[in-house]
């Protein structure tokens, strides 16, 4: 049989639709989600023809990477099948389709109509189950179709530099029906922003980057008070063990991260911010919210519409969070220690996804690691 990009893409769609969720025994409370395949042979054969595709056909490529690491990320047994990877999958596939393929404008026009349609369906559909039970199996399985159609139909326009695309292709869809409806909410905008320039054929500055292939790195940046050193110091030291360093990784107070001598801190700053696509984490503290400083930099975060996550220090708490952060946003609560560990590992899988790092192959090896941080910023924290 002549395979070709839409047969994989189909056939894609085909096996995440049949991923199906797995409810918790009863009276069992579950920090993420699982999943099972319908047809685990099907999957594998499909992954399996998707590799040779690639590498027969887009051998230089850096999307045979990413379709690799997106593969074992699905694949790994401690991430029960979380659609996450596999709409990455599924949206590469679409990503290869922005290549010269020899249609003409005509053809490429009803395409893109079919494929704007397809997502509004699916958009519609999602909305109409969350009257109901937004937590129920049809609804989950509404709102992942929805995302991996719309994911694929945004990476034919826009690249991981667009605002609004990095902003969609952020969020973790690991939770259960709550939180994705949190998700949702969180990327509409995106969503709607996106699709209208596609209608309206604003799509210029993609054209733009495809004719120069020019992608900007993804950086990690602390947004810290310099009176809680205590504790990003062991952060960083956390996050090293993840794959980070000075290239990805911008922390002002921690030697090796920060600025480099003779550097204005401002002009180090909005160079980061304007040279690479920053994930912010905000430490937040009582000494955060009095510091200037860090009031500029949650002020630029919002304008440039930034990823973020927010760890909430000790002696800190939700309801004092203020200025531009949600939140409504799930958080890092340090003194939480019944979710704490839970919470860290959902970071974790969101970072190594958005900075394509390997995962650490042994979990032992991460709990270790994060349960020596969670010992050192709470025996600094207790002195």
């Amino acid at each position: 049989m002549n395979i070709n990009i839409d047969t994989l893409i189909e056939q894609g769609r085909v096996i995440r639709q049949g991923l199906e969720y797995v409810n918790p025994p009863s009276n069992v409370w579950r920090s993420y989600a699982v999943y099972k395949l319908k047809d685990a042979a099907q999957y594998h054969s499909w992954a399996s023809t998707c590799f040779r595709f690639l590498n027969i056909n887009y051998s230089n490529d850096p999307c045979i990477k990413q379709f690799n690491n997106a593969t074992e990320a699905f694949e790994k047994s401690n991430n029960h099948f979380c659609p996450e990877p596999l709409d990455k999958m599924i949206g590469i596939l679409e990503g290869c389709k922005a290549l010269p393929q020899g249609l003409d404008n005509s053809e490429l026009e009803s395409k893109m109509q079919n494929d704007i349609e397809s997502a509004e369906r699916a958009f519609s559909i999602y909305q109409s189950y969350t009257s109901n039970d937004m937590n129920s199996e049809e609804c989950i399985g509404a709102y992942h179709n929805w995302y991996s159609i719309s994911l694929a139909l945004f990476s034919k326009s826009f690249t991981t530099d667009d605002v609004d695309m990095a902003k969609f292709r952020g969020v973790n869809n690991a939770g259960n029906g709550y939180s994705l409806s949190d998700n949702f909410h969180e990327i509409q905008s995106s969503y709607y922003v996106m699709l209208n320039k596609i209608k309206q054929g604003d799509t210029q500055a993609l054209e733009q980057m495809s004719k120069d292939r020019i992608f900007k790195k993804p950086c990690l940046f602390i947004s810290h008070s310099s009176e809680d050193e205590y504790f990003v110091e062991p952060f960083v030291a956390l996050l090293q063990t993840l794959g980070f360093n000075k290239s990805n990784l911008f922390c002002s107070s921690v030697e090796g991260f920060g600025i480099d001598e003779g550097e204005d801190i401002y002009d180090s700053l909005r160079s980061k911010f304007q040279n690479a696509n920053i994930y912010v984490v905000f430490v937040l503290s009582k000494k955060y919210y009095s510091s200037p400083a860090c009031m500029n930099e949650m002020g630029a975060a919002w304008v440039l519409r930034s990823e973020y996550s927010t760890i909430i220090t000790p002696n800190f708490s939700i309801s004092e969070i203020k200025g531009t952060i949600n939140p409504n946003k799930m958080s890092i609560v340090i003194d939480d220690d019944k979710h704490v560990r839970s919470a860290l590992n959902k970071f974790k899988e969101r970072i190594i996804t958005l900075f394509d790092f390997e995962d650490i192959d042994d979990a032992i090896v991460w709990e270790n690691n994060r349960n020596k941080f969670l010992s050192a910023v709470k025996k600094t924290n207790a002195i």
